[in-house]
């Protein structure tokens, strides 16, 4: 078993209940939730739309990165979630690093954070998330469930991160 931090969280519908709906997700097809934060509202970021609410989870898992990520896409298109094919995915995710696209409103969004201690960088998953240090409604969330991680790279805690 490793442990993987995910930030799930969503602006459309009943977002307490869509969180709520959403970790009984990841409980029954990733694994145990051993970890999570508080809920938090937050202002959409990189586009105009309503608040989002963000709430961090620990869980163990045995899945590997690729089969997290696919179940992860998985509980994302019950929310509604449109993806295209993995070769679309990795167009989009590329347009978006360098601002070409933006983001959008949805019910709900998985992150994965971390997974275990793994820098992993592929043309469809890059872990630790390379926008934690950037994103409040990342950190805030993230430090009540690991504040004092050091993202790679960094010489701050998340905790540090959040109140820099």
């Amino acid at each position: 078993m490793i442990e993987v931090t995910l930030l799930i969280g969503g602006n459309k519908g009943n977002m307490t209940e869509n969180i709520s709906s959403a970790r009984q997700q990841i409980y029954n097809r990733i694994g145990k939730i051993t970890i999570q934060s508080k809920e938090y509202p937050s202002p959409a970021w990189g586009f105009e739309s309503d608040d989002f609410l963000n709430q961090a989870l620990v869980c163990s898992t045995s899945l590997s990165p690729i089969d997290l990520l696919e179940t992860i896409w998985e509980i994302e298109k019950e929310f509604g979630r449109e993806r295209g094919s993995q070769a679309e995915e990795q167009v989009k995710y590329e347009a978006r690093k360098k601002g070409e696209i933006g983001y959008s409103a949805r019910q709900m969004d998985i992150d994965i954070m971390f997974y275990g201690d793994e820098v992993i960088s592929t043309p469809l998953l890059t872990i630790p998330h390379p926008l934690i240090s950037e994103r409040e409604f990342v950190l805030r969330p993230l430090a009540d469930v690991c504040p004092q991680r050091v993202l790679p790279n960094q010489t701050k805690t998340i905790l540090e991160l959040l109140n820099s």
